[in-house]
This record gives structure tokens, C-alpha cells and sequence, in this order.
């Protein structure tokens, strides 16, 4: 239903009626979109693609799981909005940009698998996951199911959740990297009981690029009796994800990582049928109400990033999600293969497409992770961060679609020279 082709949607606009004046940013796109069809070598196809962004000249990016940067043509769209805004906020902003609402969300819902009235505009993961994580019904006694590995600030909301109002979590701990889906799987299934009322899926660990047997897991929860939150941060506009293929319940990610997004922008879905009990995170009319409306009740907020959602969408549908993916896992292998054989280094991370994504995960014997990120960036203008939780403790590195092969040469060659 929802595999459409990768401009499918673009054309639905212009066949739609959209002109130059409400989508000012559509002229450069069909630019764009003639100029990569004309090309066939892949290292020009990619430097194509880094052609269409504003990347700094001092430093070379290599912490995309941060935070992406924007295509341009995300942010032209961005101060086109922002400038019409200032025009007269209280007519363009909310009679005007934000009823455009429900088109960002029909791309979203292509890109994620969904229908669109599935989907809430949020401005993080961090708020979507605590927007379920404070807003369901649980009572005390209630059983969660999370990993150790799940980002910081999910787990602090939970422990909050805990100590307010005596919801029992149950910690999942893992050997990693791994590379066995079921062993994975099998971590899980030995915390879930018949009190389970909710499992935790981190779908990417930020810390090492780990992905999770999401199916797998979501499955058995389910199979338990239990619903299921899936942490999606580094999911979307990194690898395909069909949600209805799924048997979950809700959902949260991050716009302005892999998509490219602009900065503040995230998403919320929430399967039919649970909408109704999920108290929202800001209060609206009805905290009862079925629609995802109840979730955007933010007060005055980012019309203008919310709509320059839609050419952040339509631009990773332009290169494809399978290529991308294939792209951004075919770098992280291309690293890994210059540093693993040195006797000093040590890959942290899965690096098959099953297990591993886009991040890579080492460490140096003899350097502090801090060291090297300090060394890295003064030496050779490298930039990257440390990822420090149980027994992971390494410099990790997150390449993007623009990032050259001579790039990772450098760092490769930083590596080496440090060992």
C-alpha cells in the first residue's frame, strides 16, 4: 500500500496544484531531481548530493547521530517561512502555514508505513516518548519492560514514572555488540511476565548503532499481553520502516536526525484504538479525544520548521531510503575495514547491514575516549564524540550521505597514526 515510488509524492504536489508562490522551494528541487537522473557513477551521484548542502569548510562532520545538518533546500524553505511569518505571525502562521499541517503528515505517513491521522507533530523524540511514558494509565505495581542501553533521557522519565506512582521497571541488560538476533530477542522474553503492561524497544542504540530484532520483540510483547513503545530516533531517513508491518503501539522519532529536518522537529505515532486513554503531555479540550490532534497542543510553536518537514521528506525520497541506508551502512564498513586489523583497535559496533547501521563504535588501547576526540579534532579537524554506558566506552563516529571516501581516509589515517 505504501510503496510507492520514490517521487510519487512530489508529483502528487505539482499535480495537485501547488505553484511556485506556496512552495517556493519546488523549482530547485525539480533541478535537482533532473540532475541526479542524469547521473550514473555512484561516487558522482554522492558528491552530487554533498553539493546540496552548506557544510563547514574547518572541520569534517563525522557526528550525524547527533544531529544532521539540513539540505539547503530545507533551509530555504525554512527562512521562507520564517520571513512570511514576520509578515503578519497571526494570519500566515496559523491560518495559513499551519493548515498545511495534514500534507506534511500524508509524506510522513508514506515514509514511516502509517496513515497520516496516525501521526502527531512533536518537536523531539524526547517529548513523543514522554508523552506516552506520563500520559498512559499505569498504576502502581504496573510492570515496564526497558533496556539499560535505552537513551538517558527515556530513562530518567521512567525512573521519574517509578518513584511517582510505583510503576516497576524491569531492566534488560545486553552483551554487546551482538550479532545474534535471538539472543537479543531472548534478553527481552526473560523479562516480560504476565504483569507486563508495557515493553521498551530502542530500535537503534545510539551508543554503538546496535539495531534491535524490533518484529521480534514487538511480537512476543504482544503475544504476552503487553503493548509496545518503540524509540525510532535514529530509524527514520536512515532505514526503511513499514509501522502497519509492525505489531506496535506507539512510536517516537527525531525529524532533524537522519532526515534531515529542521532542528525541533520530531514525530508521535499512536496506533488506533489507544488514543483514547493516552493522556496528553500538554492539555487541550478533551484529554480523551481519539484524533492525534490532543498531541499538539503546544501553544505557539514552529509553524515555519514544522512545514519545511515536507521538502526534508521529499529530498530523502529523491535519493531513496534503500539506497540511502545501503549508503550510510556502506561507509561505516569502509571505515571499519582501514582500522579493525590494527592489533590496538577495537570495533565496538555489528558491522552487518542485520545488526549494524550507520554508526561505528571503536576504541584505541592506551587513550582515554575523550582524548581522542580532543586529539582528532585538533590534528586534523575531525569532528566526533565519545559514547560511554556499561560496557561500552569508545569514540563514535556517525558518517552521512555527503561525507567523502577521502574523509574517512583522513580519519583512518588519524587512527593509525594514534595507535
Amino acid at each position: 500500500m505504501f510503496q510507492k515510488t520514490r517521487r510519487s509524492f512530489f508529483k502528487n504536489i505539482v499535480t495537485g496544484g501547488a505553484c511556485l508562490s506556496a512552495y517556493p522551494w519546488l523549482g530547485d528541487f525539480q533541478t535537482l531531481l533532473a540532475d541526479l537522473d542524469e547521473e550514473q557513477n555512484e561516487e558522482r551521484y554522492w558528491k552530487k548530493i554533498r553539493k546540496q548542502y552548506t557544510l563547514s569548510k574547518k572541520l569534517i562532520n563525522l557526528n550525524n547521530a547527533g544531529v544532521n545538518p539540513q539540505p539547503t533546500v530545507v533551509q530555504d524553505a525554512v527562512r521562507y517561512y520564517d520571513k512570511l511569518s514576520n509578515e503578519l505571525p497571526s494570519y500566515y502562521m496559523w491560518r495559513v502555514i499551519d493548515r498545511e499541517k495534514d500534507l506534511v503528515k500524508e509524506a510522513l505517513a508514506e515514509l514511516m508505513g502509517c496513515q497520516k491521522v496516525d501521526l502527531a507533530i512533536q518537536r523531539n523524540t524526547t517529548e513523543a516518548l514522554e508523552t506516552v511514558i506520563f500520559g498512559l494509565p499505569l498504576k502502581r505495581g504496573d510492570e515496564v519492560v526497558l533496556g539499560k542501553y535505552d537513551y538517558p533521557h527515556m530513562v530518567f522519565a521512567w525512573k521519574q514514572r517509578a518513584e511517582r506512582d510505583g510503576v516497576v521497571l524491569k531492566w534488560v541488560d545486553l552483551d554487546l555488540p551482538s550479532h545474534d538476533p535471538d539472543y537479543l530477542l531472548n534478553q527481552y522474553k526473560k523479562q516480560i511476565t504476565d504483569n507486563t503492561k508495557l515493553v521498551c524497544i530502542t530500535h537503534i542504540l545510539n551508543w554503538n548503532g546496535q539495531v534491535l530484532p524490533l518484529k521480534e520483540i514487538a511480537s512476543y510483547a504482544k503475544s504476552q499481553g503487553a503493548e509496545v513503545l518503540v524509540d525510532a530516533a535514529h530509524t527514520i531517513g536512515q532505514r526503511p520502516l513499514q509501522i502497519e508491518d509492525l505489531d506496535i503501539d506507539y512510536l517516537a522519532s527525531s525529524l532533524h536526525k537522519w532526515l534531515g529536518g529542521p532542528f525541533g522537529t520530531g514525530v508521535l505515532y499512536v496506533k488506533k484504538g489507544k488514543r483514547k486513554m493516552l493522556y496528553p503531555a500538554f492539555a487541550g479540550p478533551n484529554p480523551k479525544a481519539i484524533g492525534m490532534h490532543k498531541f499538539e497542543h503546544l501553544g505557539t510553536r514552529s509553524s515555519s520548521h514544522e512545514r519545511a518537514i515536507l521538502p526534508a521528506v521529499l529530498f530523502c525520497n529523491s535519493i531513496g531510503i534503500q539506497r540511502k541506508m545501503d549508503r550510510l551502512q556502506y561507509l561505516k564498513v569502509y571505515t571499519a575495514d582501514r582500522i579493525k586489523e590494527h592489533p590496538k583497535v577495537n570495533i565496538l559496533s555489528p558491522t552487518d547491514k542485520i545488526n549494524g547501521s550507520a554508526i561505528l563504535l571503536l576504541s584505541v588501547d592506551g587513550y582515554d575516549s575523550a582524548q581522542l576526540v580532543s586529539l582528532l579534532e585538533k590534528n586534523w579537524d575531525i569532528h566526533c564524540t565519545i559514547a560511554k554506558i556499561e560496557n561500552l566506552d569508545g569514540l563514535r563516529i556517525s558518517p552521512n550521505v555527503f561525507t567523502q571516501l577521502s574523509e574517512l581516509d583522513t580519519f583512518a589515517e588519524a587512527i593509525h597514526t594514534l595507535a
